[in-house]
């Protein structure tokens, strides 16, 4: 049996391609930047282009792709949502309109989409062209990866590659020995942003290093990072000698 789980975040998307067959440290699994993100970019290049944006497609979580639309009307744009995308921003349309995003018709939209002035975006919560795209790379599909294939293949071990297990297992074996508890991959990309905070570099600094797309979001991220004190970061710093 086969099952690909998806637990769609604020900034990031995580993705298992469960198999039955194998133990769950050996499934393949990604992380991806989460469709919020992904439509916070598309919007903030629109900013950027001085172009109005149109939204379309289905209500999905809000967050990062919120504060771009709030951001690209601050900026003095425009931004038109059809009614299921304008739900993304509120249940009430409304509160929406009140915001200051304008909601519009189908049929409105289609007339907007036409006009070259207008980047048009679609909402949607889940990009699985994205994610086969990503298995593609490696030469695998969700509908003919054999049960031991490693989406990682490397000539160094005979082909089979390093499997997703291996390199968690890796890491866990490096907390270890530093003296630290288990944690997942994305501690790196926490301690990269907090030391880089903490020798002094600024908020655009940090967010152009994160690739973030406003402001808002590496605010929001840094909060969560140095709203406590943290004594971990002791033994970090004896671990790697600083």
């Amino acid at each position: 049996m086969r099952i690909l789980a998806i637990d769609v975040g604020t900034g990031t998307q995580d993705i298992l391609l469960f198999d039955s067959s194998l133990t769950v440290e050996n499934n393949p699994k990604m992380v991806m930047p989460s469709a919020t993100t992904i439509i916070a970019r598309r919007i903030g290049q629109a900013t950027r282009s001085e172009k109005d944006v149109l939204l379309t497609g289905v209500t999905m979580g809000g967050g990062p792709c919120s504060w771009a639309a709030e951001a690209h009307l601050k900026a003095g744009h425009k931004v038109f949502a059809t009614p299921d995308a304008a739900r993304t921003f509120d249940d009430h349309l409304e509160n929406v309109e009140r915001a200051g995003i304008r909601v519009v018709s189908e049929d409105e939209a289609k007339v907007l989409a036409r006009k070259e002035d207008v980047a048009c975006i679609e909402m949607k919560d889940l990009y699985l062209d994205a994610i086969e795209q990503a298995l593609a790379t490696w030469e695998k599909s969700l509908d003919g990866m054999g049960p031991g294939e490693s989406i990682w293949p490397s000539p160094s071990r005979n082909g089979l590659g390093i499997t997703s297990g291996t390199f968690y297992t890796n890491l866990r074996g490096y907390l270890k020995r530093a003296g630290l508890p288990p944690a997942g991959v994305h501690i790196l990309r926490h301690s990269a942003a907090k030391l880089r905070r903490d020798v002094g570099e600024s908020v655009e600094e940090v967010s152009r290093f994160l690739d973030h797309s406003s402001l808002a979001v590496t605010t929001v991220y840094l909060r969560r990072l140095e709203g406590a004190e943290d004594r971990g970061w002791t033994k970090v710093a004896e671990a790697i000698g600083v």
